[in-house]
């Protein structure tokens, strides 16, 4: 979805990441707004590689959940991998929620405004 771009979140600047969206939350990601709201069955997908080498990076994923899996995540599922694909984390996890709380709708933050010229 969008163009790639730098993250300004994860690892700010060190990265150049890509995001991907599937399901019934696919259409309303480029323009998250505060009364956003994304459907349970909605993933999120943001792939990271080196800003300047393009090596592979580390990968992050949201899949909305069910009304009640995590009300203090916004009722999504997060995980993180390595570089590898290796899952390092997933789940309820209270260190992504806790930054994630602070989106521009539903725990989300969109895309960056330079990003979102259609690629994808």
């Amino acid at each position: 979805m969008g163009s790639p771009f730098v993250s300004r979140g994860h690892f700010a600047g060190k990265w150049k990441a890509e995001v991907w969206v599937s399901g019934p939350g696919a259409g309303g990601y480029a323009s998250v707004t505060r009364s956003s709201r994304f459907a349970a069955g909605t993933v999120l997908v943001k792939k990271h590689s080196e800003k300047d080498s393009g090596a592979p990076g580390p990968v992050f994923v949201m899949i909305k959940r069910e009304t009640g899996f995590f009300p203090e995540g916004g009722d999504w599922e997060y995980l993180a991998t390595d570089k590898d694909g290796w899952i390092e984390d997933r789940g309820a996890l209270v260190a992504c929620a806790r930054c994630h709380a602070e989106g521009n709708g539903d725990w989300v933050f969109g895309l960056p405004a330079d990003a979102r010229s259609p690629s994808h």
